[in-house]
């Protein structure tokens, strides 16, 4: 099978390059703000003038062709870094849609949640960290030690993986786990645990299938695969996506519309919070800087990114995921069609 073969089931649209574009020029846009408080403003702004000066229209074109593709680029790194960063929060925070909808058994670990949770909350309040403290130095003396701690608490993470490879060690690991001062120390991590519950019933994602519903996927699901969907992970997701994806045209556009609005909200969301820690760096290490206006915009930029991560979670989540499950489940095993 050749590229004219897949071509017409992975047709080129709008989202391929506005979904890519958009957050590039999210954070181009905001990185003036970083350039301007440094030599780099000065020697890009002069440079660029002076050349269009020279060259008139041609040249204005050509950089703008090339500000185009260089943006989009960017959007392709800023795409590759959301999928990393979401999915480690899936991954070891919130779980995947799948598992909380059809109540699969999870093997995630408290000390891993509270590890991933703990991290993710010091990320935070990072970015946070300017709009209580003025001083400077007090700044960088947090900065400094939360970059620690995160540091501490993946070499942390990477010795538990490590230590997971055999089965003595596992029950060293358990021991370890029942111990109080390990236990303790997993206390604060029910605050944010209650956090993202709240969160989760805010946005309605906190709800399952019905259980006779998940009986029936479960039935379907070991008939079409000869697999029982407690054991299999992830292929809860990827066998019935492959399934429905094959099915009827309608269904693969509505999977691709939600994929591209949940990956647009996503992308975006990130290249806010990536604004955001320039913009901690500007008001740690800047020195000609306007306190209270930098502050009104990283809380308005940090908004944004939270806001729109609540929105990819969402849409991940109760409308996606949520699609793929039930038509699979509509589906006859035999003609790949809807009977129901």
């Amino acid at each position: 099978m050749n590229s004219r073969d897949i071509a017409p089931w992975v047709p080129f649209g709008l989202y391929d390059f506005y979904g890519y574009l958009f957050p590039g020029i999210f954070i181009f846009i905001s990185s003036i703000i970083f350039f301007k408080y440094s030599f780099i403003d000065q020697l890009i702004c002069n440079t660029i003038w002076s050349t269009c000066r020279e060259n008139g229209v041609l040249m204005v074109v050509l950089l703008g062709s090339f500000a185009i593709v260089l943006l989009y680029i960017l959007g392709h790194v800023v795409s590759t870094l959301s999928s990393i960063i979401y999915g480690i929060i899936n991954d070891g925070i919130t779980g995947y849609p799948y598992i909380t909808l059809l109540k699969i058994p999870t093997v995630i670990r408290e000390y891993s949640r509270a590890s991933h949770g703990y991290s993710l909350f010091i990320l935070n309040m990072f970015i946070l960290l300017p709009l209580f403290i003025t001083d400077q130095n007090k700044i960088k003396i947090v900065a400094i030690w939360a970059t620690i701690i995160i540091i501490i608490l993946f070499i942390f993470r990477f010795i538990i993986a490590i230590f997971e490879t055999n089965e003595q060690s596992k029950i060293i690991l358990k021991k370890i786990a029942n111990n109080k001062l390990v236990r303790f120390s997993l206390l604060p991590y029910k605050i944010i645990e209650i956090y993202i519950t709240m969160l989760k019933k805010l946005i309605s994602v906190d709800r399952t299938f019905s259980d006779n519903f998940i009986k029936r996927y479960k039935i379907k699901f070991k008939n079409d695969f000869s697999l029982i969907s407690d054991e299999v992970g992830s292929d809860n997701f990827w066998l019935p996506y492959h399934k429905v994806n094959n099915s009827a045209p309608e269904n693969v556009a509505l999977i691709r519309n939600w994929l591209h609005l949940y990956g647009f909200s996503r992308n975006i969301s990130t290249a806010a919070y990536i604004v955001c820690f320039f913009m901690v760096i500007i008001l740690t290490f800047g020195n000609k800087v306007n306190y209270d206006a930098f502050r009104i915009q990283l809380f308005s930029t940090y908004i944004v990114a939270w806001l729109l991560g609540l929105g990819y979670w969402r849409i991940f989540h109760t409308y996606y995921t949520k699609f793929i499950i039930r038509t699979y489940v509509c589906m006859d095993s035999k003609e790949d069609s809807i009977v129901c």
